[in-house]
């Protein structure tokens, strides 16, 4: 942008700034402009505002909280030095009157002070012009900057005002961009991992239930009866079936013992000896007996 420089606090000077003299401004108060020579916007770290926007007297001011320990702490702790320096050194310009680096100091409002809380005015006339964005670049509204909002902004030093007994630095929130905050985790609820963890988070499957196939017209037929191994099915004859051979009328019959049989000479010579062997027997027991 023509005439603007946007700059990261720690890389700006800070012997950069200038300021016009005091003019009246409305009231009893006096204003001394910063020179634009170019227009220096200050962009600062992510910070976090913990009351949002307030209103104190009728005027806007959107709050940060900065830590004393931080780099930007310093940096704005030396743009106040530098600024009650600047003062003193241009103080018979401005006032016909000089005054001490000292005497400045009572009477000067530090831009952090003491609670650590920037404070930034968000000018009436000015208003509609400040952006606000969300980390994607949607544009969002002054509104959405609520108590607990984090952001980075752009400032802007618009220059001093000179009251009866105060001396304060007029910051000018510019353009801002809000801090999407992750999500905190409870640690109220129970996040201890026990042993059973694990079977306890496994889904437990239930047994389904094993459908029976349909018969269809070109399915094949499943057989519905198990057969005990031991029951032996006798076999039925059909039409198709081999029929199990059975005696009939033309079968041959087995052998048998019949009248027209072949005598054995062995056998039927065995069956002599054994007659005369008893005769021989009665005789001999009768010749004893005689004898007696």
């Amino acid at each position: 942008m023509s005439g603007v420089k946007v700059v990261r606090f720690s890389d700006i000077e800070i012997n950069s700034y200038n300021f016009r003299k005091p003019l009246r401004n409305v009231g009893n108060s006096y204003i001394a402009k910063t020179v634009p020579k170019p227009r220096l916007l200050l962009q600062l770290t992510e910070l976090k505002s913990p009351n949002g926007i307030i209103l104190v007297d009728r005027k806007e001011f959107l709050t940060l909280k900065i830590d004393k320990i931080t780099e930007l702490y310093h940096f704005f702790s030396n743009i106040d030095e530098y600024i009650i320096k600047y003062i003193s050194d241009h103080s018979s310009e401005w006032f016909d009157e000089e005054y001490t680096v000292q005497g400045i100091e009572t009477t000067y409002k530090s831009t952090v002070g003491v609670s650590s809380m920037l404070r930034m005015r968000i000018p009436p006339k000015k208003k509609d012009n400040i952006s606000v964005f969300d980390e994607e670049r949607n544009a969002l509204s002054l509104e959405q900057i609520v108590k607990g909002t984090k952001l980075i902004a752009l400032i802007e030093l618009e220059g001093l005002r000179f009251l009866r007994s105060q001396v304060l630095p007029i910051w000018n929130l510019i353009q801002c961009k809000v801090i999407k905050e992750e999500a905190k985790l409870d640690m109220s609820q129970y996040l201890i991992i026990d042993e059973n963890a694990d079977d306890d988070d496994e889904e437990v499957l239930e047994p389904t239930e094993v459908l029976e196939p349909t018969e269809s017209a070109n399915s094949v037929p499943m057989p519905t009866e198990v057969l005990e191994p031991t029951e032996v099915l006798e076999p039925t004859e059909s039409a198709n079936s081999v029929p199990m051979p059975t005696e009939s009328a033309n079968a041959e019959p087995m052998p048998t013992e019949n009248a027209n049989a072949v005598p054995n000479p062995e056998t039927e010579n065995l069956e002599i000896s054994v007659e005369d062997i008893i005769e021989d027997l009665d005789a001999d027991f009768m010749d004893s007996i005689e004898t007696l």
